[in-house]
């Protein structure tokens, strides 16, 4: 996992990220283990040349490939092209990605396809004890998975895969589940292997792509939140989750991704895990009380205590409503806004500080905490103005700047 922050209002928008990355390792029997680095570059300019910044998070790869590699190939494909506005440079970013044979050849692509079945298929092997709860199980799946819409470029012609796709579900199969408990269940498991990738199911292996900066003709910065998992059919599998521009009322926001608690919790006033816990604990116990209470009255024969627990739960409901949409009103107003106002009018420098803040911040709670350590490493730290375009405020190199003098010199190339 990790931690990425973006700081925005009208003048410009900061990102951070650090710089842990988590690996997945596939051993032969379908266990997946995870590894841990500090060193990982999540954050890039989309262009040498125009106001684009990209972050990535989650896995650190797609169809097989780096993001790192698919970045900075991109950036040597556009050269200096710009575009008016920000969503042409996402949507040529990854029309860019369709059908690249170069970065995603084929077997390459079958590959990828596998160990992502082979995840999906482990995430639904733990209740499956017999060739009848597996069955069960499918259908199940099968059902639910028939209810969502497909996934972005993808139709129902798609439901027949390649002979070439099929056998990699085959394969998976055989890895996960044992084959007693999959017998006769083929065309079963072959369907929902087919839904998982064309439906809008989210995968476990994505990532999260977020592009923001200005486009030519852009006065705001924008930014647009992605998660992308699968390139296959010559497209790739992503959906649209969020996508903000700072203007009216809502000019300066903090916005959060991978892993967010800390960054809510400063801005709500409370941690959302904690404040989540405090409302389900509320509901249970207020629901119950009519009962408790109403129950207790030897007066009342059983039909009257009826009534009355009905009107009691449904008034009690209402109350515990309004509560919270109180108290949502006081967060909001005492926390929230006091923060992302102040935010409106902050120069450059203050947003780039406050974005680092938010993922140093973050990482000191999961050092303290007893679970692995999912954010860390150095923090990177760029702004991103219509002006100034992509500046660099702190940036990690894996190499002695001293010693690598034609590096910059070759930055410009557009051959590099």
């Amino acid at each position: 996992m990790t931690a990425e922050v973006a700081v925005i209002n009208k003048s410009a928008v900061a990102i951070a990220s650090d710089s842990a990355v988590t690996i997945e390792l596939i051993d032969s029997s379908g266990r997946i283990n995870d590894k841990i680095y500090n060193t990982a570059n999540k954050l890039f300019s989309l262009s040498k040349y125009a106001p684009i910044g990209i972050m990535v998070y989650n896995t650190m790869e797609l169809g097989g490939v780096p993001w790192e590699t698919i970045i900075k190939e991109y950036r040597k494909h556009i050269v200096d092209t710009k575009f008016d506005h920000l969503e042409q440079y996402a949507d040529n970013f990854f029309d860019y990605l369709c059908g690249n044979t170069n970065l995603f050849p084929e077997k390459q692509i079958q590959n990828v396809l596998l160990k992502a079945i082979v995840r999906y298929f482990v995430s639904i092997s733990a209740t499956i004890k017999s060739n009848r709860t597996a069955k069960q199980i499918f259908d199940k799946e099968i059902a639910a998975l028939d209810k969502l819409e497909y996934a972005e470029s993808f139709s129902e012609s798609n439901i027949q895969l390649p002979q070439e796709y099929i056998s990699q579900i085959d394969a998976a199969a055989n890895m996960v589940f044992k084959k007693s408990l999959i017998r006769n269940l083929k065309t079963k498991y072959r369907k929902l292997a087919t839904l998982a990738i064309i439906k809008e199911e989210q995968l476990s292996g994505y990532t999260g792509v977020v592009i923001t900066g200005f486009g030519e003709r852009d006065v705001f910065p924008k930014l647009i939140e992605y998660k992308t998992d699968l390139i296959l059919l010559n497209k790739v599998r992503k959906k649209k989750i969020k996508e903000y521009i700072p203007e009216g009322f809502d000019a300066g926001k903090v916005l959060s991704f991978a892993q967010e608690d800390i960054t809510r919790t400063i801005l709500d006033g409370i941690n959302p895990s904690y404040a989540q816990a405090i409302l389900n604990s509320a509901v249970r116990f207020i629901a119950n009380l009519p009962d408790k209470i109403i129950d207790d009255i030897v007066e009342l024969d059983a039909a009257k205590k009826g009534l009355y627990k009905k009107s009691a739960t449904l008034a009690s409901m209402d109350a515990i409503k309004e509560f919270f949409l109180r108290m949502d009103k006081e967060r909001v107003e005492k926390h929230t806004f006091q923060i992302e106002n102040a935010i409106q009018m902050m120069p450059f420098s203050e947003l780039a500080e406050i974005a680092e803040l938010f993922i140093k911040l973050t990482q000191v709670r999961r050092r303290l905490s007893p679970d692995s350590e999912t954010v860390g490493g150095p923090i990177d730290v760029a702004v991103i103005s219509k002006a100034d375009g992509f500046v660099w405020i702190k940036r990690k190199f894996y190499f002695d700047k001293n010693l690598n003098y034609s590096f910059y010199g070759n930055y410009f190339d557009a051959t590099n």
